[in-house]
């Protein structure tokens, strides 16, 4: 039977930031020992006594009929790793090898992938434990029951040690013992495990084979094993890294030669793994490297933190040996930035620590350039991988964390983006640009475009970066991030100045309404704490301040509660900050509001809002002229009537006390 090309049943599983669901441990010596016995018999020629048992008819085999025709790539992939034993093919044809009844049910039932599994797992230095867990449910059997067992069985090793996931429809051709359908999922096996050998572009493979693109997450599978693989051996090979490390396993890391052998070094002292284990969870096998992050090594992270620490004890070790060879920077961030995804606080906060010392201690202009490029473009240089896509999965990851890792995300942004600038503002949108304006105004918006989870990211950043010092609010100053910031917020905030083009567009998507409310209320937010922060850069803006408000007065009556409640709350925020610090443009924020509330009476549940917030400013600040309000409130009492006694009387005994009972006298004549 020939082999096809199809490769449908494929689907990537790799952009999964879990990295898998299997939880496994190095530690494992008993457990192995006692599955190394179950599977003795797997490892011989083959199945050692169970023999009789595949000699057997199943289904009117017989040396004639019942072959199977496989690729001769697969034939020797399979051979090398003994799945075969001393059992020969039947006939060899040019790049095709037939097999005999025997090797065919092997083939059909997945016995041949629970033979050749574990010794290919160990092979690449993929953990064994969790392959063999799963593979202990096989079955010799050739019934129909215990074929479900394997493929099942054989399925989920598949899915969680080298990320290949079969669709059902492929699952149930597997099981009704489809040989095209067979031949096309071992083949692809054999290429995964090729590609993982480092013998192919990880990212070019994955969309060969699986008909998808590499994810964000599995990003850092990707570029270590297309380039790293190699570089790594290389560098191990040059000192005889591995077999020190292999000799004298307590070798200090402040006598590594290379900031890779320190990260090798102090990856084998704490997670108690052999060199050459250390060197493939470094490069062609980093997906479980990130597994290990994201789910911790037998559900505990204790060893990732201890790594973790390890390697921040010895930061200044590894600066100085990155100076000498600045040329690996990039691969040592690369390389170590899976663990900025992990969800643990602790080792999150470790990671991003050191990679904040690291470049924080780097001040070369070459470091910078390398680490710049690492932020923004990643290892190849096409906006993948990237840096920043680590720290904006971190950010959402511990956006509600009270500790520390908030603080040290926003301390590594700052060491990333702080130094001189390269860009005057009339050139900020360089590709090479860095800086703040660069990093917030260019790289962020291009990589989230979505404009409520940008400007959400952006408020979020901005709030950090300030929080560290008046350098960084100086910094948006100067770069002229502010100005671009709050032209981009004042346009989003008013759907009316979107161009033709993007309004059928808007037109053309569903919940329109809900999409630009939303977009608005983002638009808001981010405008009106850039108005607080830089007020002066408002005034600079030709009309900016009148856009502002006439925007936020626009969301008040808009349609949507939600935007209607965002800016009220947006226009008490304002008047909060300017009454404090009084402000020229305070008068016009009462008078907004005072406006909002008589222009609501319509509006039971706006209106009751912007009475209780008025209430509570008038409570805060006893220099507001109450008299201002109270003329039109009693006005409209006159005529339409009231009925909330509550929050009428808090009001009137918020004014002055001659206001308030001339407030009082004239309620008496008024139906309440």
């Amino acid at each position: 039977m020939k082999r096809q090309n199809s490769n449908r049943g494929y689907s990537n599983n790799n952009s999964n930031n879990t990295y898998g669901n299997n939880q496994h441990s190095y530690n494992h010596n008993q457990q192995q020992q006692y599955q190394d016995q179950q599977y003795q018999h797997m490892n011989t020629s083959p199945y050692g006594q169970q023999n009789q048992t595949y000699q057997q008819h199943y289904r009117g085999y017989d040396n004639n009929e019942n072959s199977l025709t496989i690729p001769k790539a697969l034939f020797t992939f399979l051979a090398q790793n003994n799945v075969f034993g001393k059992e020969k093919p039947l006939k060899k044809d040019g790049n095709n090898v037939t097999v005999g009844p025997q090797i065919t049910q092997q083939f059909e039932n997945g016995i041949i992938f629970a033979l050749a599994i574990p010794r290919i797992c160990q092979r690449l230095g993929i953990p064994v434990a969790p392959a063999r867990q799963h593979l202990a449910a096989v079955q010799p059997s050739a019934s129909p029951k215990a074929r479900l067992t394997n493929w099942n069985a054989v399925l989920n090793v598949l899915a969680q040690s080298f990320q290949m996931s079969i669709n059902n429809d492929t699952k149930a051709l597997l099981i009704a013992g489809d040989q095209e359908t067979i031949i096309r999922v071992y083949d692809g096996f054999r290429r995964r495990c090729t590609q993982q050998g480092g013998g192919q572009n990880m990212g070019q493979t994955n969309s060969m084979m699986m008909g998808t693109n590499v994810g964000v997450a599995q990003g850092a599978t990707a570029g270590n094993a297309a380039g790293h693989a190699a570089v790594i051996a290389k560098m191990m090979e040059k000192d005889n890294v591995l077999e020190q490390i292999q000799t004298n396993p307590n070798i200090s890391p402040s006598s590594a030669k290379s900031a890779m052998e320190l990260v090798l070094i102090t990856m084998c002292q704490s997670l108690s793994i052999r060199p050459d284990q250390a060197t493939a969870l470094l490069s062609t096998n980093a997906h479980y490297l990130g597994h290990m992050f994201m789910r911790g090594v037998a559900g505990s992270f204790d060893a990732m933190q201890q790594w973790s620490m390890q390697l921040l004890q010895y930061a200044q070790n590894m600066c100085a040996l990155l100076r000498k060879d600045i040329v690996v920077l990039p691969m040592i961030l690369h390389t170590l930035r899976i663990g900025i995804f992990t969800p643990n606080v602790q080792v999150a906060t470790t990671i991003i620590t050191l990679f904040a010392r690291l470049v924080s201690n780097l001040p070369a202009e070459s470091a910078k350039v390398n680490i710049w490029k690492w932020f923004i473009a990643g290892p190849g240089g096409v906006g993948v991988n990237t840096g920043l896509q680590a720290i904006l999965a971190a950010i959402n990851t511990h956006r509600t964390s009270t500790n520390n890792v908030m603080p040290t995300i926003w301390t590594l942004i700052k060491a990333i983006i702080s130094g001189p600038s390269d860009v005057p503002i009339s050139s900020r949108n360089k590709q090479n640009s860095r800086g703040m304006t660069a990093f917030i105004c260019q790289h962020l918006q291009a990589m989230v475009p979505d404009p409520v989870v940008y400007m959400n990211n952006v408020l979020d950043i901005l709030h950090g970066l300030f929080s560290l010092g008046e350098d960084m609010i100086q910094m948006a100053k100067k770069e002229g991030t502010a100005r671009t910031l709050i032209e981009y917020s004042l346009a989003r905030a008013d759907n009316k100045r979107l161009n033709e083009q993007q309004s059928m567009i808007k037109a053309a998507e569903q919940n329109v309404d809900v999409k630009e409310s939303r977009i608005r209320i983002a638009a808001l937010e981010l405008n009106v704490f850039l108005w607080i922060q830089f007020p002066e850069i408002f005034d600079e803006i030709p009309q900016a301040t009148r856009l502002g408000l006439a925007l936020l007065k626009k969301g008040v009556t808009d349609k949507s509660v939600e935007l209607q409640i965002s800016a009220a709350t947006l226009l008490f925020h304002l008047l909060d900050t300017f009454a404090k610090t009084k402000h020229p443009f305070a008068p016009y924020l009462y008078k907004s509001l005072i406006f909002a509330l008589i222009g609501s009476s319509d509006n039971e549940v706006l209106h009751e809002y912007i009475l209780c917030n008025m209430i509570s400013t008038l409570d805060k600040f006893a220099n507001i002229p109450v008299v201002v309000l109270i003329d039109p409130l009693i006005k409209q009492i006159a005529k339409e009537g009231y009925n909330n006694h509550q929050a009428q009387d808090r009001l009137m005994h918020s004014a002055p006390p001659q206001v308030a009972n001339a407030g009082i006298a004239i309620g008496h004549k008024v139906p309440l």
